[in-house]
């Protein structure tokens, strides 16, 4: 095997594992949450500071990527990941484990920005294709977490410190996929802003984002019992994964706008299905839609925005901002809509979406 191939594979490897690994993290905060709460004699409202230490960890580890483009490569942000889950499973002090929950976002965010654009570099045509790979590891390892949570059901929490653990292992294995940016991210060809895609992405990824954070209440506001909306939240994760797996064969034939179009067009009629008809029938296979955001907004804004290495960290930041920004405000906007509120609220909002992503699909495309 010659060096080029082995570098990309030995990538593609540890890519998939960490980004398996931050799946798996990420999914973790939900049950930890109650946890914390009987283990330090927190309130509901502190315990859910770690989730915020998570994204405040998260957007600086982005920015940093964004200050110091291409200088930064993979090892530093498994061992902040691996370091960040010990904290958050040891369970030493309320403190600490903020502390643990912040520098595991750090990591989590600088891998983000790193493996993303590696990819995409390393693999020319097949890039596409190999992004949906590392990010259907991802889901992977979001669906696997909870499993394993339902088998230490007392200490949830304790997950943290096995995954920190794993993640230590990569980090000692990356090898020479842990080697900072080279090539194609050192040398960039211009920054420059596209305000629709980035306008479309924070909303695609704010809503994927409150599908699953608002999801689960959504359904039993509708009337429907906490246990099947927990089923069909594990179902709508299954779908996302599907989705995610569809697009390992389909990305690089298919134009990335146009995987962003269908993905918003799939979600309002899910949504739709789920205000006029039944949430129970509906909601799940929202996950499909849902899957193809992020891969068709991040292709597509590197293409519009530019090879320079700031892009990859930017269209992420740009992404955090609406899976944080999104949620807040649909959670305030749909009370007046009844039972199904926050079906018919963003049902209107992604068919307004997917309108102005149809106006825009041929600008977009001549573009790229």
């Amino acid at each position: 095997m010659d060096e080029a191939r082995f570098q990309r594979l030995a990538v593609l490897i540890t890519g998939s594992a960490a980004f398996a690994m931050m799946g798996a993290g990420l999914s973790l905060y939900g049950p930890s949450v109650l946890s914390y709460q009987k283990l330090f004699s927190l309130t509901a409202g502190d315990a859910g500071w770690v989730l915020s230490a998570h994204w405040v960890g998260s957007l600086s580890g982005v920015l940093a990527m964004f200050l110091y483009p291409g200088r930064i490569g993979p090892r530093p942000g498994l061992f902040l990941l691996a370091a960040g889950g010990a904290l958050l499973g040891l369970g030493f002090s309320w403190a600490l484990t903020l502390v643990g929950a912040a520098i595991m976002g750090l990591g989590y965010g600088m891998l983000t920005a790193v493996f993303n654009p590696k990819i995409l570099a390393l693999f020319g045509s097949r890039g596409p294709a190999m992004l949906a790979l590392i990010n259907a590891m991802f889901s992977l390892g979001a669906i696997m977490a909870p499993f394993a949570f339902s088998l230490v059901t007392s200490h949830p929490e304790r997950l943290f410190a096995l995954m920190g653990g794993l993640t230590f292992l990569i980090f000692l294995a990356a090898g020479p996929a842990g080697r900072t940016q080279t090539g194609h991210a050192a040398a960039g060809t211009g920054f420059r802003i596209h305000l629709p895609i980035l306008i479309l992405g924070a909303f695609g990824i704010g809503l994927e984002v409150s599908l699953v954070g608002l999801g689960p209440s959504a359904l039993v506001a509708s009337g429907i019992d906490e246990t099947t909306a927990a089923r069909l939240l594990s179902a709508f994760y299954l779908t996302f994964l599907f989705g995610r797996v569809a697009l390992i064969f389909l990305a690089d034939r298919l134009p990335a706008f146009g995987i962003f179009v269908v993905g918003m067009a799939l979600t309002s009629l899910g949504l739709w299905g789920c205000a006029l008809i039944s949430p129970i029938w509906f909601f799940a296979p929202i996950g499909i839609a849902a899957g193809l955001f992020f891969p068709g907004f991040y292709v597509t804004g590197t293409a519009l925005l530019g090879n320079d290495p700031r892009v990859s960290p930017f269209l992420i930041i740009v992404a955090q901002i609406g899976a944080m920004l999104l949620p807040l405000i649909l959670a305030q906007s749909i009370v007046p809509f009844g039972p199904r509120g926050f079906f018919w609220a963003t049902g209107g909002l992604t068919l307004g979406l997917t309108l102005l992503c149809l106006a825009l699909y041929r600008p977009i495309q001549r573009a790229v």
